[in-house]
């Protein structure tokens, strides 16, 4: 029984041409992968009281895609089912992996409290789970419909901010979406 739910899951989450061919079949060059943006934190929320952010992601998880040859599109939070199930059918990113640490800090980390290892065993230990990542991800057939839809989406249309100097755990985040902007966006295209 498990051994079917677990072949149903699999067909599920594939079924688009998620997986195709052998192991060396590579289907993308040109990966996106989505990066899921963070509530934002208390801490962070201080230090910008006037722009009042809602979410974040770490640049140092987008620079680690990135150094494994992939493109970022954020993933916001707290968006209806539609705008999450349309955005995963353009994203190259449909595996789900973890792991019980962050290999991403060795190479893109600086916090000395946090005593980050960065010696070269420690950022070659990071390549290898995310080129791998990576790797798994370039099987996917998703993809946008042109490059200027792709250029709508992706992370280069955000600053990342210089975090570290404000004593945040990360070095830089992008930060998202001030609270009020969708209202005050949407009341414009109704004048």
């Amino acid at each position: 029984m498990k051994a079917a739910v677990f072949l149903g899951l699999l067909y599920f989450l594939h079924r688009d041409g998620t997986v195709v061919g052998s192991q060396d079949t590579v289907l993308t060059d040109r990966p996106i992968i989505g990066v899921l943006a963070q509530e934002q934190s208390y801490y962070l929320h201080t230090k910008y009281p006037d722009e009042n952010y809602t979410s974040y992601i770490a640049a140092s998880y987008v620079k680690d895609v990135e150094a494994a040859g992939a493109r970022v599109v954020p993933i916001m939070i707290g968006r209806d089912r539609n705008y999450y199930e349309d955005i995963m059918e353009r994203l190259n990113g449909y595996p789900f992996y973890g792991v019980q640490f962050h290999p991403e800090k060795s190479s893109f980390e600086w916090k000395a409290s946090k005593n980050y290892p960065s010696s070269r065993n420690a950022v070659k230990a990071n390549r290898y789970f995310m080129d791998f990542f990576v790797d798994e991800c370039r099987k996917s057939a998703h993809a946008f419909a042109s490059a200027a839809e792709e250029n709508e989406y992706v992370i280069y249309n955000h600053e990342p901010h210089f975090t570290g100097v404000l004593g945040s755990a990360y070095h830089q985040c992008y930060l998202f979406e001030p609270r009020g902007t969708k209202v005050v966006n949407a009341l414009k295209l109704h004048d």
